[in-house]
């Protein structure tokens, strides 16, 4: 078999079944805050269940790990269908796999989304999770030269929006792919929807569109076979690492029901410093994690924990 079908054959399937814990064991062990912390750092996701329905209990699991990591869109928010929707994530329109916030430098790391509402005669609504680093790999070689490309040419990042108590002009540019000094992958920025103007030499615009388009329709085709599509239920809490885990979600009808998410982050450092503690704490020697599959457990662009990624050689002729 090819490069990628052996790098496909090797990853752990993405039909296993979802890591599950209980929020009020989460909220008062720490032992199993351990676990939960350690499905985010090897899976990058972990559904926490039995959460209450009340505005803070998404953020009480999150101040286990670390304060809640503050943004523009305050410390908490909710996702639900509004008719004065001030991002896309609050209409019922579909969202394309993508990470949150990747207009800033510093993207939040953890992501937590209680689902505190989901009405039986809602249809759709769906969420969508697929590994972008093992996604990453298999894109690096079936189509090497799209993936050098993407790795070259920074893509712009934006969020404009004036019609706000508080208005937003960010903008941040950077290469989609992030590769440390040995060619390895240390973080993906992917964000469809927030996506501006490509600020690049003339003889690369066309080449970039062309591998941008190649990678969305990879990622979208891998959904299928490599990503996690279900639906919440009251009560539960899906966390994931925003750096590592791509999101999105199908498109709903409300049907006269309601379909209500509250949400909040924790910032990457600072997971990574609360897992660390646990590690020594709870007998994991230093160093002991050693990440599924050689996957970075964080995505943090940190050069000492990058994804080695198989050898390429760019195909003859032009961008597929």
């Amino acid at each position: 078999p090819d490069a990628a079908a052996r790098a496909l054959a090797s990853a752990p399937s993405a039909r296993a079944p979802i890591p599950r814990l209980s929020f009020d064991e989460v909220c008062t062990s720490d032992a199993a805050l351990y676990r939960w912390l350690g499905h985010l750092a090897d899976e990058g996701f972990c559904v926490l269940e039995g959460a209450p329905d009340d505005d803070e209990a998404g953020c009480r699991a999150a101040e286990r790990i670390a304060p809640v990591m503050a943004t523009i869109y305050g410390r908490a928010w909710d996702v639900v269908d509004s008719p004065d929707a001030i991002n896309v994530a609050y209409t019922s329109v579909a969202l394309p796999l993508h990470m949150d916030l990747a207009y800033y430098e510093s993207p939040p790391g953890l992501q937590l989304l209680h689902c505190r509402c989901f009405d039986a005669q809602v249809t759709g609504g769906e969420s969508v999770l697929l590994d972008s680093f093992e996604a990453a790999k298999l894109f690096s070689v079936r189509h090497p030269r799209e993936f050098e490309l993407l790795a070259r040419v920074p893509a712009t990042f934006v969020k404009e929006h004036f019609a706000r108590e508080r208005p937003v002009v960010m903008r941040y540019r950077r290469p989609h792919f992030a590769l440390n000094g040995s060619g390895e992958l240390t973080g993906i920025f992917w964000a469809p929807p927030f996506d501006g103007p490509l600020c690049a030499p003339l003889e690369d615009v066309g080449p970039y569109y062309a591998a941008y388009r190649c990678f969305d329709a990879f990622l979208t085709g891998l959904v299928e076979t490599r990503g996690w599509t279900f639906r919440l239920c009251a009560g539960e809490v899906v966390t994931f690492n925003n750096r590592r885990l791509l999101h999105g979600r199908t498109s709903f009808e409300a049907n006269g029901g309601t379909r209500a998410l509250r949400g909040c982050y924790v910032s990457i450092d600072e997971f990574a410093s609360r897992l660390a503690v646990l590690d020594r704490t709870h007998g994991a020697p230093p160093g002991a994690r050693q990440p599924e599959m050689g996957l970075p457990m964080l995505g943090n662009q940190d050069h000492a924990n990058g994804l080695p990624l198989p050898s390429r050689k760019p195909a003859e002729g032009p961008p597929l």
